[in-house]
């Protein structure tokens, strides 16, 4: 899976899973990737986190994932 994927948390406090499926920089030299913009409103956070925060042994990527 590599990184696991960006969130967004808007001012509202609703949270939205970003999509991303690309190799990760430098595992694979001259590998073609995707680009995507996203204008965020103000008060916008975006999350970016290592799978070490959400990985468990009891637990799966996606669920630790939801958790967060």
């Amino acid at each position: 899976m590599g990184h696991p994927p960006p969130m967004l948390v808007r001012p509202d406090g609703t949270v939205q899973v970003l999509d991303g499926s690309d190799l990760l920089l430098g595992v694979r030299p001259g590998t073609r990737r995707s680009e995507s913009r996203l204008i965020l409103e103000p008060g916008t956070t975006l999350v970016l986190y290592t799978d070490g925060l959400v990985e468990r042994r009891a637990g799966g990527l996606r669920a630790g994932i939801h958790r967060l």
